[in-house]
């Protein structure tokens, strides 16, 4: 799947999966040249999915457009009954 932002180089990435609580579509989001002081870590170009709906999210942003979308599209293994 490939997002366009005016002023972003598109970035190409797997499609997101739909939001594992209401089921809604995902929403993408990136920052660029975003300097944030995390963890004794500056970060720039940040991209991360939540959910459209619920708002729901992955907990973290990517590096890559890819990492987000591998971040938000993994679901906990559960185990047969």
């Amino acid at each position: 799947m490939i997002f366009e932002r005016k002023g972003f180089t598109p970035v190409e990435c797997d499609a997101p999966l739909p939001c594992p609580f209401c089921g809604a579509d995902a929403a993408f989001h990136c920052l660029k040249d975003d300097i944030v002081w995390s963890s004794a870590t500056l970060v720039a170009d940040r991209f991360w999915f939540d959910c459209s709906k619920c708002h729901a999210g992955a907990g973290c942003h990517g590096k890559t457009a890819q990492q987000a979308a591998e971040q938000w599209n993994r679901r906990p293994v559960r185990e047969e009954a």
